[in-house]
């Protein structure tokens, strides 16, 4: 099991954020969300300014690594809870998340892919009042909580795609 970074004792707040998770699988998940954005894949509506979401069937994909990753998500992280849609972003120059939360979530969470280059751009979770935490988008890092949880991506000023995976479960 990989080591945890921190952990809340009140779960609908959290977040809880795991290091290490599944980096041998890093260079293959990158590679399948990098080719399926190069090859123009269609992505979907979303709060993401300058961005690219992919469609919420990432879990889906032929990719081996990426069903993988689903897998263990699933079952090491979320005791068995079904992951009820996952996409990947792709993040460029300039591009920033607003402040929102995942209304019809009990969990949400991200994984982070590839950081970009410097400087980057941060996930800040707003975890309870006075409480704000900014969590750096290190490869590999798993971060979980509530539906609830406000949280947003302020500007990337890195040329580099910062690639990142975000899911809910229902």
């Amino acid at each position: 099991m990989p080591q945890m970074m921190q952990t809340r004792t009140q779960p609908t707040i959290g977040p809880v954020v795991y290091e290490d998770v599944r980096g041998d699988l890093i260079p293959a998940i990158r590679e399948a969300i990098l080719a399926r954005w190069q090859s123009g894949a269609a992505g979907t509506a979303s709060l993401n300014h300058g961005g690219w979401k992919s469609t919420d069937d990432l879990p889906w994909w032929p990719d081996p690594a990426i069903r993988e990753w689903a897998a263990v998500l699933q079952r090491d992280f979320l005791q068995g809870r079904p992951i009820a849609s996952a996409w990947a972003m792709v993040n460029r120059l300039g591009s920033s998340h607003p402040r929102h939360i995942h209304r019809t979530a009990t969990r949400s969470g991200v994984y982070f892919v590839d950081a970009g280059e410097a400087p980057t751009a941060p996930l800040i979770v707003e975890a309870g009042p006075g409480n704000v935490l900014t969590i750096d988008p290190n490869p590999a890092r798993l971060v979980i909580f509530s539906g609830r949880t406000y949280h947003r991506v302020p500007r990337y000023d890195g040329d580099a795609p910062r690639i990142s995976i975000a899911f809910d479960v229902r």
